[in-house]
């Protein structure tokens, strides 16, 4: 929730790439297009780093709003 950087761009944190919307449209940017198809379910995890308790802080005293609304509004309209 600090970043959420791997929604829309690839991101590599060392234990791989992470990369919603390369899971949603099946490929790099620059293929997706090859490779979407309506009719295979996919699933997506997403787990969410908040920063330890001072993370915790910042959510609460609404300091990262943005954040949790374009997570909100990826997971809303963008993955579905």
């Amino acid at each position: 929730i600090q970043q959420l950087q791997g929604l829309d761009q690839p991101t590599d944190y060392g234990s791989g790439i992470e990369y919603a919307n390369g899971l949603q449209f099946g490929g790099e940017p620059w293929t997706r297009h090859h490779y979407h198809d309506e009719t295979k379910k996919k699933g997506l995890q997403i787990g969410l780093w908040l920063g330890g308790s001072q993370g915790c802080r910042d959510i609460v005293n609404g300091d990262l709003d943005d954040n949790v609304e374009r997570l909100l509004n990826y997971i809303v309209n963008d993955a579905t």
